[in-house]
Order: structure tokens, then sequence, then C-alpha cells
């Protein structure tokens, strides 16, 4: 299934160059995301927060980071990468969204976000 987190994970971590992060504990030797680096779940197993602040990140952001169905919170500020609001609809549990400091050029879209709150 592309949709489920693990897949959604993997994708996001070959598009911004994983292997080159500063840290990606967990992110290639283990199968339970919430043990890699910068993940948090919930007491069901389910991706709530992505923090990878100033981590080295370089690429575009897949839109199907928005897929994952209990993310509230998605950092990524200071990191080499692109970033589009193409399919944040899907977000609907997304509250916190940091991207200070990347390559974020258009905020066109942005409004489809259901609940988000904080935009920095």
């Amino acid at each position: 299934n592309e949709d489920s987190e693990s897949n959604i994970l993997a994708g996001f971590f070959v598009a911004t160059n994983g292997l080159g992060w500063k840290k990606n504990d967990g992110w290639t030797d283990s199968t339970d995301f919430c043990n890699f680096y910068g993940v948090e779940c919930d007491e069901a197993g389910r991706v709530t927060k992505i923090d990878l602040l100033d981590n080295g990140l370089q690429g575009t952001t897949p839109s199907s980071i928005f897929k994952l169905p209990q993310l509230n919170e998605l950092l990524l500020s200071k990191n080499d990468i692109s970033f589009s609001f193409v399919g944040i609809g899907d977000a609907e549990t997304l509250v916190t969204l940091y991207l200070d400091n990347t390559n974020l050029d258009s905020v066109e879209n942005i409004g489809d976000a259901p609940n988000l709150i904080t935009l920095h």
C-alpha cells in the first residue's frame, strides 16, 4: 500500500536525501518508524510529529507526507528543501508547520489546509 505510513516515510527519506542528513538514526536500519530520528508516534503507533529542524535535508518534500493520517506537527525549518502545499487538504490533523529558512517560494494552496493553526 503506497499510502502506508512506512511507505510515505520511505519516500520522504529518499526525496530529501536521507542518507545525507546530519542524523538519520533508525531510518535505514529499523522497520519501526516510531523509532526513527525525528519521528514521534501516538499510543496506536501512528506518526504524530516529524521534527527534522536543521538536519541537512535537501530536495523536494513529497506531497505524500500530507497523507500521514495523524500528523499534527511537521517541523522542517533550516533545511535546503523545496516545499509545495499541493495536497495539503489531505492533512486533516496538521496544526503546526515550520518551514522558515527553507526554499519555500509560494504559499499557493495553503488555504486548503483544513486545521492549520501555526505556520513559521
